[in-house]
């Protein structure tokens, strides 16, 4: 996906600018790992970005005397219902460690800059929830009973994660969750993702004007 730079650092200006006081600041970014358009040379984006907010961070704070912290939060993708991503798998659980490792090394002694990295194993079982039909039901009830062991109730029911989590649907006429309306059509969420791919907003022509006005001065 595109990231302008430029504009999200001069926005990251304004902001430390602000501030008349000394603070401990804690800036958060969001870093999505496992999203398709996501490829391997990006992830070399996230430590040049931190590296030079963090120096604008320094430039502002030092003056004020007191240091802050810039933490990134990184989640890997899981393809929610309802959303443009819906009819992705989630990706390989490899391909995912070796973009983390990759921003562990990218982060590496650089102070005052820290990341919080959500637990594979975790998502694994978020996205079996997101993705799984009415099969999953009876993995859900035996991890009521034991505890939320969720690999335990997995592997007692015989429910077949795997398939869930890791299938592509982009060809399945219908989705499980379609039953409910949500008031979105799926010609919505794909056209969305395809907006997505090129890094196009959608957005009602007053909601657009109000964004064009309102972000630069975030």
């Amino acid at each position: 996906m595109q990231f302008d730079k430029r504009a999200w650092l001069d926005r990251a200006k304004r902001m430390f600018a602000g501030f008349d006081r000394p603070l401990g600041l804690i800036v958060f970014l969001l870093l999505c790992v496992g999203i398709v358009t996501l490829y391997s040379a990006s992830l070399d984006m996230p430590g040049r970005v931190e590296d030079q907010l963090r120096n604008i961070m320094l430039t502002y704070a030092r003056p004020k005397g007191h240091i802050g912290k810039i933490v990134g939060s990184v989640n890997p993708l899981i393809p929610k219902p309802g959303t443009a991503y819906q009819w992705l798998p989630m990706e390989d659980p490899a391909v995912t460690d070796r973009k983390i490792k990759r921003l562990r090394s990218l982060m590496a002694g650089i102070d005052n800059v820290y990341f919080n990295i959500k637990s594979e194993r975790h998502s694994y079982y978020q996205a079996l929830l997101s993705l799984g039909d009415r099969r999953v039901s009876k993995a859900i009830e035996v991890a009521e009973r034991n505890g939320q062991n969720w690999r335990a109730a997995v592997e007692e029911t015989g429910v077949d994660a795997h398939s869930f989590i890791f299938r592509d649907r982009s060809a399945d006429p219908m989705l499980p969750w379609d039953i409910i309306d949500g008031g979105m059509k799926a010609s919505f969420f794909r056209n969305e993702f395809e907006k997505s791919t090129r890094a196009e907003w959608t957005l009602p022509p007053k909601r657009a004007q109000e964004n064009a006005r309102l972000l630069p001065m975030l």
